[in-house]
């Protein structure tokens, strides 16, 4: 089972030069312009549909022509869109806001945040905006609906993530003379002089190396560093309070078509989006019982509603 659908963006440049280099980025499927549609309560679908012109414009009068926004909701997204343009959007403690608090300061009414914005911050934050930063959420605007029409552009993989990412970066790596290894439990890591230098396993083998590169969740995190690290040294102290804000995903098979849309903004309710798997996929249909499965193995009629825990 996929752990959430998972979409791109144009501007994570970094990571499509990533998959550039890995040769994967063809397994992605870019909108040719940012669109957006969004489904009510009571069945009205409307579109955000923005037009190829250049920066700030194209998302300004998307909004401005799209039916998901009241007149007075469509005046307060420009307000915003002028703050970011300006550099007037992070006031003075701006940075200690939540997002909730910083759109409110903004003037963004509570049904433009519930509707729109809240979408967009559990999206991209996996939080909620009554805690997520606004300093993040900010930048996030910035670089994603702020730059160019070719940033805002959303992308969608065809295919699962182990197979955008981890089977392609591993052949790369063995090419190069360089090793990828599973299955070895790292004990903790091997830190002297300020610097941390390496790992030991859990079997008590050491493994030096000149970076290391923690990509464990933070609970687990503050079991490898030592002690002493952990209670004296400042930077690492906060680790101690983190707390995980997951994301809950449903997945739900049908025996026919739902809809023909790639994914849906579900405003209203307690999950944000809906992801069609079984056309973000390209799946035929099946006359025979289809098994839950993988990603290896995936439903015809796929729908993934995702939501905040």
């Amino acid at each position: 089972m996929d752990n959430g659908q998972h979409i791109f963006m144009g501007c994570y440049r970094a990571t499509i030069r990533f998959l550039s280099t890995i040769e994967t980025l063809d397994r992605l499927r870019f909108q040719e312009r940012l669109t957006v549609h969004f489904l009510e309560p009571n069945g009205r679908l409307t579109v955000l549909e923005c037009p190829g012109l250049p920066s700030p414009w194209h998302v300004l009068l998307g909004v401005l022509r799209s039916r998901s926004f009241t007149l007075k909701e469509k005046l307060e997204v420009l307000r915003l869109g002028g703050s970011l343009q300006w550099a007037k959007a992070m006031g003075p403690g701006a940075e200690r806001l939540s997002v909730r608090e910083w759109l409110t300061r903004l003037g963004q009414s509570e049904r433009l945040q519930r509707n729109f914005w809240d979408l967009l911050c559990i999206a991209a934050l996996n939080e909620d905006p009554s805690v997520a930063s606004a300093a993040l959420f900010e930048r996030v605007l910035r670089l994603a609906l702020f730059t160019s029409p070719e940033d805002s552009r959303i992308g969608i993989p065809g295919v699962g993530l182990s197979d955008v990412y981890v089977d392609a970066a591993t052949a790369y790596i063995r090419a190069r003379e360089g090793q990828v290894e599973c299955g070895r439990s790292v004990a903790g890591l091997l830190v002297s002089e300020g610097r941390c230098r390496g790992v030991r396993l859990s079997s008590g083998e050491p493994i030096e190396a000149e970076s290391v590169l923690s990509a464990v969740p933070s609970f687990q995190l503050a079991s490898l560093l030592p002690g002493e690290l952990l209670r004296g040294e400042p930077f690492f102290a906060p680790v101690l309070s983190l707390r995980p804000a997951p994301i809950i995903s449903i997945n739900l098979w049908f025996d026919r078509a739902i809809t023909d849309l790639d994914f849906v903004g579900l405003r209203g309710g307690t999950v944000q989006w809906l992801f069609n798997k079984g056309k973000i996929l390209g799946h035929a249909r099946s006359s025979s019982p289809l098994p839950l499965g993988g990603e290896g193995c995936p439903p015809r009629r796929l729908l993934q509603p995702r939501r905040a825990g």
